[in-house]
């Protein structure tokens, strides 16, 4: 981007900041007139709010760090005001660079039955990636012995994947909030493990 459309870029972002700046005021002018005057669903809505306003906060500082100062690795990230948990996820495939959700651990047994999940945080700590297409970078990796063995593993994993998402709503998580996050997981767990259990019990 060359210095005219980057400052053709910052004149914009500044209005937008602006607007959101005067938008934010007249909330948190609006919560502290009414405090303490409301029933319980318009302290619901106030703390709703408050919530709001916190994050758009965030989303304020995020644009002047990447915009005016030029941070774009942000450490405060935020994707969405309205699932505030979503993180960035590159898995290295070709057709979707980078998608939006939340990494999740899926630990099953031989007669498929889950034993074990967990909502991670991010993929830290990974030293080994093995992908079905091999880049010019990890083609040499193809050969070697773990290579192979975490492809067949990665292999069978993607059909239980596949389920899970497909049939018992692992795709997208319709509840806010992690530990609401949690428990669509856990539902989705739990509806695999008795279906598999039903169909052992009909043979």
């Amino acid at each position: 981007m060359g210095p005219r459309s980057q400052g053709q870029l910052q004149k914009l972002y500044r209005g937008v900041l602006e607007i959101t700046a005067a938008v934010v005021g007249d909330a948190r002018r609006a919560v502290q007139r009414v405090r303490g005057r409301v029933n319980e669903t318009g302290a619901a809505i106030v703390e709703e709010i408050e919530r709001t306003v916190v994050l758009v906060r965030r989303v304020q500082a995020q644009i002047r760090a990447r915009v005016f100062r030029g941070d774009t690795h942000y450490r405060e990230k935020l994707l969405s005001l309205f699932e505030p948990e979503t993180e960035a996820i590159r898995k290295g495939k070709a057709s979707k660079p980078t998608e939006f959700g939340k990494l999740v651990k899926i630990q099953e047994a031989e007669s498929q039955f889950v034993t074990d999940y967990e909502i991670c945080p991010n993929d830290l700590g990974v030293k080994r990636v093995a992908l079905p297409r091999a880049s010019h970078t990890t083609k040499p990796m193809t050969r070697q012995r773990w290579f192979r063995r975490a492809l067949r593993w990665r292999t069978g994993w993607e059909a239980k994947i596949s389920v899970l998402k497909r049939r018992y709503g692992l795709r997208r998580s319709r509840y806010r909030g992690m530990s609401r996050i949690e428990r669509c997981v856990g539902f989705g767990v739990i509806a695999n493990d008795l279906w598999v259990l039903g169909s052992v019990g009909a043979r």
